[in-house]
């Protein structure tokens, strides 16, 4: 447990992925995995509009999905975080 804690800690993709995503980031946005930066950038900011916590007060489903969009976003939004996800 301790070397997992320590793991996640040093690497912020995993941090990201083991503790909010439910699933892989490419489906969590609904973008395939050959989407170019800018579509994965449209889609994430559609789909943050429509679940922002604003837009949606008291609906802890839009709140949830809006954190998994945003890790996910986080993780394909970065060239780096992208290419070290799909490396495996």
């Amino acid at each position: 447990m301790y070397w997992a804690a320590k793991s996640l800690i040093q690497d912020p993709v995993l941090s990201i992925g083991a503790l909010v995503l439910a699933q892989d980031p490419y489906q969590e946005l609904g973008v395939s995995r050959g989407a170019s930066a800018d579509e994965v950038r449209k889609t994430f900011r559609k789909l943050a509009k429509q679940l922002h916590p604003d837009r949606n007060p008291d609906d802890k489903k839009a709140e949830e999905r809006f954190k998994r969009v945003s890790a996910a976003f986080d993780i394909l939004g970065d060239e780096e975080k992208r290419k070290k996800f799909d490396r495996g």
